[in-house]
């Protein structure tokens, strides 16, 4: 039906605009900026670091529940666009805690560390909603280009974002410098979360705006959901090699994450300006490469793909 295809083709430009408008919010707000904005707080131990790195993936198990939230609202679309909202609120509720007498930093991190896994646990329900939209609206024969094609544009905005970012927290920490106020270096972090929080919730109105479409023989998303089908995937040896896969993966990467993180913040002193740098021009070529990678997924699967990129991560750590 031609009306379907006009259809599809305004719901995927929706996804690509909403790719590409919170990849220019995301790339002023990460864990990485919420790290250096403590450490120009004084913070001096590692302890506090790992929270801002680790607390918002350990509540990320609650994104499990995602199917029970998005039956009591509709569909995934309704939930998508709410809890990606209700994200960034709490993201732009967060710089008010930033402004203290610096006497009580303990409270103050605490609070900082909640805010970012409050702020962590509304993105993930919105994000496991996004994808069931998409895996409902989005034919499987295609889809790896449409995957691959919306990450190129939102990783290239997200790099612009980056670039910006950190020549303007160059130029305000070398202002800083030249005043004799070091200490005021937070205030260009604080207004990177600012700005990055406004963009990401603009990136929902296109989400809002677009039309639900279902797959042609999508199973519906608003059928009743019980414990038992959630968990239902934990019966499939299958998904439990997926699961040690992932849980490997990520017990490697954040052995090194918190150190990797402070030994370029207290040895190496580098900038957050330049860490945006060197991340930039990393998610650059990932921009090049991605469209290639949708159509590799869609001609050869997944296994293929994931196993060289998995080879690729590991040695890369040779060369840190």
């Amino acid at each position: 039906m031609p009306g379907r295809k006009s259809q599809r083709r305004r719901l995927i430009s929706s996804f690509y605009q909403n790719g590409a408008l919170w990849g220019l919010g995301n790339g002023l707000v990460s864990s990485s900026l919420v790290v250096y904005l403590a450490n120009a707080y004084g913070v001096e131990r590692g302890f506090w670091t790992s929270l801002i790195i680790a607390t918002p993936r350990l509540i990320g198990v609650l994104r499990l529940g995602t199917p029970l939230w998005i039956e009591k609202v509709g569909n995934p679309q309704r939930f998508c666009v709410r809890t990606f909202l209700a994200a960034n609120l709490v993201l732009l509720l967060l710089p008010l805690n930033s402004w203290g007498d610096g006497e009580n930093s303990e409270a103050w991190l605490a609070m900082l560390v909640t805010m970012w896994t409050v702020y962590h646990l509304f993105d993930y329900f919105g994000i496991v909603s996004l994808w069931a939209w998409i895996g409902h609206a989005v034919p499987s024969p295609i889809r790896g280009r449409f995957i691959g094609r919306r990450l190129a544009i939102l990783n290239a905005c997200q790099v612009v974002s980056m670039i910006l970012s950190g020549w303007a927290n160059i130029e305000w920490r070398s202002h800083c410098n030249q005043v004799g106020r070091p200490e005021d270096i937070w205030y260009g972090y604080v207004l990177c979360v600012c700005v990055g929080a406004l963009l990401m919730a603009s990136a929902v109105w296109p989400l809002a705006r677009a039309p639900w479409l279902d797959a042609k023989g999508s199973q519906d998303p608003t059928e009743s959901t019980g414990l038992r089908q959630i968990f239902a995937p934990y019966g499939d040896r299958v998904f439990w090699r997926f699961l040690h896969y992932g849980a490997w993966f990520s017990l490697s990467n954040g052995i090194a994450g918190t150190a990797m993180f402070l030994y370029r913040i207290r040895v190496l002193d580098i900038s957050y300006g330049a860490h945006l740098a060197m991340d930039g021009t990393s998610q650059g070529i990932q921009s090049i490469v991605m469209p290639w990678s949708g159509k590799a997924l869609d001609r050869w699967g997944g296994v293929p793909v994931l196993t060289i990129a998995q080879v690729l991560v590991a040695l890369s750590m040779v060369f840190f």
